[in-house]
């Protein structure tokens, strides 16, 4: 009876009068769910592909630390070490301490870590092209330039135009 309803609610549109910010949590919450159950399929937890997409986007040479990412997720120090548990258990990433101060924990992709990455990333790529083909090629640009101005400002940062 639940999914009924579900998908009822699906086929009626927002009120005219929800706020922006009701917009984008409403949009973040359907995207992210549909990517979770994908997550689930493949047998990764929520959190996880945010550490993979993070990890596998590093450039060459370049490390972070657990905190760092715990950060860059939003997400509280405890909750990135239970995930990145998992993770290693689960053979995605290796976990090395720094050789000069022990209390920093370096984290990088396995091979299957990058496979499993591939195969998310495709699935995200295929579900945003899927959720915005509605709009042109400028509606796309225009919309991205205007939330990338609403999270630097959401962050605290000054919006200016390189920004964007």
């Amino acid at each position: 009876m639940k999914d009924k309803s579900i998908a009822r609610q699906k086929l009626v549109p927002p009120p005219k009068n929800m706020n922006i910010p009701m917009l984008i949590r409403n949009i973040h919450r359907t995207f992210s769910s549909s990517m979770d159950e994908e997550c689930r399929r493949l047998g990764l937890g929520c959190g996880m592909r945010h550490v993979l997409f993070i990890l596998s986007h590093l450039k060459e040479g370049e490390r972070v630390t657990q905190r760092e990412l715990a950060a860059f997720c939003k997400v509280t120090a405890p909750t990135m070490s239970i995930t990145l548990l998992k993770m290693e258990q689960e053979g995605l990433i290796t976990r090395e301490k720094d050789s000069v101060d022990a209390r920093k924990c370096y984290v990088s992709l396995t091979e299957k870590g990058v496979a499993a990455d591939r195969e998310i990333f495709e699935l995200l790529i295929k579900k945003e092209a899927a959720m915005i083909s509605v709009l042109s090629d400028e509606e796309k640009r225009f919309t991205e330039d205007i939330l990338r101005k609403i999270l630097i400002s959401t962050e605290g940062g000054a919006v200016k135009n390189e920004n964007i």
